[in-house]
């Protein structure tokens, strides 16, 4: 009986080529990270957070915040959010 390591069950799961890398190990070891798109992550959660407060100074802390209520808005960003998480 042969046994698959978790490298090869993440491959078959996602089915996703790790071209040029061998498995994850090897990407994990040889690989470079790409932390752009991280940042402009954060570059737009730091520009919500910043209108939340503004709001929140300008119409106090019970405002309605709009869109940017993930937790109330329609906006195709914030279901996206609720359906994420």
């Amino acid at each position: 009986m042969r046994y698959c390591n978790g490298d090869e069950v993440l491959q078959k799961v996602i089915k996703e080529s790790l071209s040029p890398y061998k498995d994850f190990s090897d990407l994990l070891e040889r690989g470079t990270p790409d932390f752009s798109v991280v940042e402009q992550l954060e570059e737009k959660v730091t520009e919500m957070h910043q209108r939340v407060e503004l709001k929140k100074a300008i119409y106090g802390e019970n405002a309605d915040l709009g869109d940017d209520d993930i937790m109330k808005s329609e906006a195709e960003g914030a279901v996206f959010a609720r359906k994420f998480v």
